[in-house]
């Protein structure tokens, strides 16, 4: 009986210990990049048109009037901005882009 539990303490504790680490890859897996025109959009939103869909970006402060490419995840549903919110992790200027 005590090697039985033993067994499965160890089992518990290397399970636990391998979690994290698989946390940490799917959390890499689930970043998306996004390339567009950022405006600002009355109650201090900072929106980014992409792809025919509008974004609400939150997390990092991204300048507006320009192209940019940010990286991050998809926050939430319809937010305060009316679209749905984009957690920045990283974001760069896109000179490629022609933004109004």
């Amino acid at each position: 009986m005590v090697r039985l539990n033993l067994a499965v303490l160890v089992i518990a504790v290397s399970a636990a210990m391998v979690s994290p680490a698989d946390a940490e890859r799917r959390k890499a897996r689930d970043l998306v990049t996004l390339n567009g025109c950022t405006r600002y959009q009355p109650v201090a939103c900072t929106m980014l048109d992409a792809g025919g869909t509008t974004y609400y970006l939150i997390g990092q402060a991204v300048p507006t009037k320009q192209g940019v490419t940010v990286t991050g995840r998809k926050a939430g549903d319809v937010s305060i901005c009316f679209a749905p919110a984009f957690e920045v992790t990283s974001w760069k200027p896109n000179k490629k882009l022609k933004c109004p």
